[in-house]
């Protein structure tokens, strides 16, 4: 006895799953003996045109954290988009140039953090100041000029810029002995998702291979 089709497919109406039951009969007897046959069985399941009402949808495959697709976003006008990846962009910008400026400052930090290993973490957080510099400057200058292949752009990137980002992320437990370490911990957690925020704003302004 083969699979039940609706076991497979629970939306296929049950007449049709008799009727595919039927061509897949171990008996020749028992099958359509004739293409007219099954012709006029198919004509009674289907409308006409053979188009079933209630076609079973096909789920889209989603990537690596993607929980919406592109018809579940929501419709927002665009340049409110890239007014919010702008203020994003020019944020991160100014947390690295202010790590750039209080290097000194952070060489200290580090140190008491890490007595041992203070050079390595000053190295990692230099080293994401540039990165992170040029890419935000690369999709400030594309969002100032709309450019339209930035979102596929972005998709491609996407691996560098969380790695980046989470490493930024952890950036204010540096000065948690200042601000606290519950508004550190804040800080963290918001820095640790934006990246994933800029690329929901991107995919709902910019189209992708997503």
């Amino acid at each position: 006895m083969p699979v039940r089709p609706r076991e497979l497919e629970p939306s296929l109406p049950p007449t049709l799953e008799k009727t595919i039951l039927k061509c897949l009969d171990k008996s020749p007897g028992r099958r359509f003996q004739a293409a007219d046959e099954l012709d006029v069985a198919l004509a009674a399941v289907l409308p006409l045109g053979g188009v079933m009402e209630n076609p079973p949808v096909e789920t889209p495959r989603r990537s690596f954290f993607l929980t919406a697709g592109p018809q579940e976003l929501p419709s927002t006008p665009r340049h409110l988009v890239r007014t919010f990846l702008s203020l994003i962009q020019m944020l991160y910008l100014v947390f690295y140039l202010l790590a750039l400026w209080k290097l000194h400052r952070l060489e200290y930090v580090t140190s008491q953090v890490v007595p041992r290993g203070g050079w390595l973490l000053v190295a990692l957080i230099l080293v994401a100041a540039v990165a992170g510099m040029a890419l935000r400057l690369y999709v400030l200058t594309a969002l100032s000029f709309d450019y339209r292949g930035l979102g596929e752009d972005f998709h491609r990137m996407f691996p560098f810029f969380l790695v980046v980002d989470e490493l930024w992320a952890l950036s204010p437990l540096l000065v948690a002995y200042k601000i606290g370490l519950g508004l550190a911990i804040a800080a963290t957690v918001a820095l640790a998702f934006l990246p994933f925020s800029q690329r929901t704003l991107m995919r709902m302004g910019y189209k992708s291979g997503t």
